[in-house]
C-alpha cells in the first residue's frame, strides 16, 4: 500500500472517477460536490486530504483541508460549514480484499503523522461537523486522537418498506395517511401535476426554480434564505450540474397550471435518496405543494427499490409528521499536542458552555476524553 497526501485540485481530479465509487452511498462526499465547494470556498485555505492506493485502486481517504484562522490552522471536513453537507466521514472500499489489506490503519497512521507535523507547523486542531453520533469512525477518533464530541442537531430519515402499500399501512392511523389521500385525490382531479427533472438539460430550469421559489417562501417568512449568499449559488449550480450530467442527482417539481408551485432538489444515493433543498410558492400553500412532493417522492423511491429517505439536518416538525427518525450528528474536536492549541481549546469549551447556559441549554457538552 502507498500513502499519498493531496494538495492540488490537479492530483485531486485525478482520482475522481475511484472518489466517486467510495462515495456512492452518499453524494454529499463525491467528488462532484466536494470539488464544487472547494472551487467555491477554498481561497485561502489548503487542501490536505490523506489518502490510501494500492496496485493504482484508491483504498481509503480522509477528505480534509487545512481550514486558516488567526489563531492557526484546523484540519476541518471538505464540504463543511454553512454548505451544511451531513454524515461527512471517511471514505473507504467495501470489498473484502481491500479490507484484507488494513488501509484504515494506515490512514490514521498519516492522520497521527499529519497532527505532529502540525504541532511544528502551528496546527490549532481538528475539527471534523457534521459526522452521524453512530459513526464507527468516531470511536476511533475519541480513542485513539483524544478528541471530543459535541451535539450539532438531527438529521431525520424514513427507512422504506418494500412496497407502498407497506408505508401507507404504517401511516395509516395518522394524519399523514390523509395527506397522502388529498395528494391523490388532487392529483386525479388535475389541480397538480408532479415531474422529474433528471438529465442535464434540465439543470437551470431546475436551478432557476429552486432558487426563486426557496426564496420566495423564505422572504414570506421574513427571514433571509441560503441563495442569497452569491457564494451558495455559486457552488450549488456546479455541483448540481456535474451530478446531474453523472445520474446522482433530480429535481421534483410540483406544478398547477402548468406553473411551479414546489420544488426539491434530491441526491440520489445507492440505497438512500437525500432531500438537500426545497422551496414553495406562498401563494399555494393550500394545494399543499410540500406534502405532495413529499408524498411522490417517497413512493417513486420505494418503487425504486431505495431503502431510506433522507430529508437531512434540521429539526422541521414536517420531517416527524412523515414518520422519519431522527439521526444525531455531531461535531468531532480535539488540539494538536501544544499548550496553546489545549489552551486554545479549553478556552472555546468554556464559551460554548457560557452561550448554552445563557440559553438556558443546560445538557453538559459531551468531552469523551
Amino acid at each position: 500500500m502507498k500513502k499519498i497526501l493531496i494538495t492540488t485540485p490537479a492530483q485531486w481530479a485525478a482520482w475522481s472517477e475511484q472518489w466517486n465509487r467510495l462515495a456512492q452511498h452518499n453524494p454529499m462526499i463525491s467528488h462532484d460536490w466536494l470539488a464544487a465547494w472547494w472551487q467555491t470556498f477554498g481561497a485561502g485555505h489548503q487542501l490536505h486530504i490523506l489518502a490510501i492506493e494500492h496496485e493504482g485502486r484508491l483504498l481509503a481517504c480522509l477528505p480534509t483541508y487545512l481550514h486558516s484562522t488567526k489563531l492557526g490552522a484546523e484540519l476541518r471536513w471538505l464540504g463543511s460549514g454553512k454548505v451544511s453537507s451531513d454524515y461527512l466521514s471517511v471514505l473507504m472500499a467495501q470489498h473484502e480484499t481491500d479490507l484484507a489489506l488494513h488501509p484504515m490503519e494506515s490512514l490514521w497512521e498519516m492522520l497521527q503523522d499529519s497532527l505532529s507535523q502540525g504541532v511544528i507547523s502551528g496546527w490549532r486542531g481538528i475539527r471534523l461537523e457534521g459526522m452521524s453520533q453512530a459513526d464507527p469512525q468516531i470511536d476511533t477518533l475519541h480513542h485513539r486522537f483524544g478528541m471530543r464530541s459535541d451535539p450539532l442537531g438531527n438529521t431525520w430519515r424514513i427507512h422504506l418498506p418494500e412496497t407502498w402499500q407497506g408505508f401507507i399501512d404504517r401511516v395509516k392511523k395518522s394524519h399523514c395517511y390523509r395527506k397522502v389521500k388529498k395528494v391523490n385525490q388532487n392529483i386525479a382531479a388535475g389541480k397538480l401535476t408532479v415531474r422529474f427533472l433528471d438529465t442535464a438539460e434540465d439543470a437551470d430550469f431546475g436551478l432557476e426554480t429552486l432558487i426563486a421559489l426557496h426564496q420566495l417562501r423564505r422572504h414570506d417568512l421574513g427571514e433571509s434564505g441560503c441563495f442569497d449568499d452569491a457564494r451558495f449559488v455559486q457552488f450549488l449550480t456546479e455541483a448540481t450540474h456535474s451530478m446531474l450530467n453523472r445520474g446522482v442527482a433530480r429535481f421534483l417539481v410540483c406544478q398547477a397550471s402548468d406553473q411551479p408551485i414546489g420544488i426539491q432538489l434530491q441526491l440520489l444515493g445507492n440505497d438512500t435518496v437525500f432531500v438537500y433543498q426545497c422551496g414553495m410558492d406562498p401563494r399555494a400553500l393550500k394545494l399543499e405543494p410540500g406534502h405532495a412532493l413529499v408524498a411522490i417522492a417517497v413512493r417513486t423511491a420505494i418503487e425504486q427499490g431505495y431503502q431510506n429517505f433522507d430529508f437531512l439536518r434540521g429539526d422541521e416538525v414536517y420531517k416527524a409528521f412523515w414518520s422519519a427518525e431522527p439521526i444525531p450528528l455531531v461535531r468531532v474536536c480535539g488540539s494538536v499536542d501544544s499548550w496553546k492549541s489545549r489552551s486554545l481549546a479549553s478556552l472555546e469549551k468554556r464559551v460554548q458552555w457560557l452561550k448554552m447556559l445563557g440559553r438556558g441549554d443546560a445538557r453538559e457538552i459531551s468531552t469523551h476524553q
